[in-house]
């Protein structure tokens, strides 16, 4: 027999059987339904890790402070000499509005110094001179790049009263606002010079009083490369400061992944092993009613190998369609959670679930390999029927 004889006679048993199938083609894809989930969420999890939080610029601010009170700036140059910091300076905002013509709108502004600018900016060399500002994309506004507007603050003439004050500054260009512990959503970057000057109006003092004796509740350092953040937070530890920084959190994301993978590894297995057997009593029972029909076939001519053949392209029409549903019911099942999950709102995360080339393939390798070892002994004590063993009642 030619091998299109065998797919033919094959697809024939197959319709034959009816809904003898549907067992077995149902178990195998919610066995690999849920190997899908898994290690998609052990991959696609830890590749979004990768993209959102371990790329993320964001990764490079560690927050420090003090249990023993506030910071000083001996704290900040101690700080400064740690390996692979690149910059270190007071947490120092200031609440303030922004006004244009009739326009109004308010945010929180950060105290960067110019050595640290380019750590906020999107554009290299970036400088905020001129009482320049870093706007907030994000606020929703008309404001562009370059114009000029009106900074309104509160300032201090005795107590308990205060006047507002305005002060003329220019948009010196829109960022994307980087996620920093703590802070409001709404916050703007400034000089660190300007802010001074906004507190220190507010206290009603000039800046040069402002600066007097100065000491802060939280500096911030930068480092630049992500991998050095985790050592360099360890040396303030090790210091005695208190440390924070987002990627810190991000840790556990990955170690909650592999939780998962392994816990959902395991369902697999003994899911799979019980698809293994109740697949083989499925293929089995369904051989055993076919006796007569394979003493005939014995009788005809047929021999050992040409029905382990055509049983072998039964199962593999089993297996096919088992693969096909079984990705298609993974994609939605993926979109379904993937959106469940980003909608919890989980910081700076974002977690795209996604099934990959190598995912199909492996799915396919496990469909045809618990398919075939499972059938394998019903096929094969099937096939070594004689005729002479039916006529028997074998």
């Amino acid at each position: 027999m030619k091998a299109k004889d065998y797919i033919s006679l094959g697809f024939k048993n197959f319709q034959r059987s009816g809904r003898k199938n549907i067992a077995p083609i149902i178990i195998i894809t919610v066995g690999i339904l849920l190997f899908n989930i898994v290690t998609s969420f052990f991959t696609s999890i830890t590749s979004s890790v990768n993209d959102t939080v371990v790329d993320n610029a964001s990764l490079k601010f560690i927050h420090v402070s003090s249990a023993e009170g506030d910071l000083t700036n001996t704290d900040l140059e101690k700080l400064k000499e740690v390996d692979g910091v690149a910059t270190v300076f007071p947490r120092t905002e200031s609440f303030i509005g922004i006004e244009q013509n009739k326009e109004k709108i308010t945010t929180t502004l950060i105290g960067v110094p110019d050595n640290a600018i380019e750590y906020f900016a999107e554009k290299e060399n970036q400088s905020l001179s001129d009482n320049g500002i870093l706007l907030n994309k994000n606020i929703t506004t008309s404001l562009e790049e370059g114009d000029p507007v009106k900074l309104s603050y509160t300032v201090k003439v005795k107590e308990n009263e205060g006047i507002r004050k305005e002060l003329d500054a220019t948009v010196a260009n829109k960022i994307e606002p980087p996620y920093l512990i703590s802070f409001p959503e709404d916050i703007s970057i400034a000089s660190l010079e300007l802010v001074q000057t906004l507190n220190a109006g507010f206290l009603g003092l000039t800046r040069e009083e402002y600066l007097q004796n100065p000491s802060y509740q939280e500096a911030i350092a930068i480092v630049p490369d992500v991998n050095a953040v985790s050592k360099a937070a360890g040396q303030f530890d090790e210091m005695g400061y208190i440390t924070n920084y987002s990627l810190k959190a991000s840790k556990s994301i990955p170690v909650i992944a592999k939780i998962l993978a392994s816990v959902g590894g395991i369902l697999v297995v003994v899911l799979l092993i019980f698809a293994g057997t109740s697949i083989a009593s499925i293929i089995n029972q369904s051989l055993q009613n076919r006796y007569g029909e394979i003493g005939i076939m014995r009788a005809v001519g047929f021999k050992q190998k040409h029905l382990i053949k055509l049983f072998a392209v039964e199962v593999t029409i089993i297996s096919f369609i088992s693969f096909c549903l079984s990705i298609l019911l993974s994609f939605f099942a993926l979109k379904a959670i993937e959106h469940y999950v980003n909608n919890l709102g989980f910081a700076d995360y974002t977690f795209i679930l996604t099934i990959g080339t190598y995912q199909i393939l492996a799915s396919l390798a496990v469909i045809f390999l618990v398919s075939f070892i499972s059938s394998a002994y019903p096929i094969k004590k099937a096939s070594s029927i004689q005729v002479t063993d039916i006529l028997k009642g074998a």
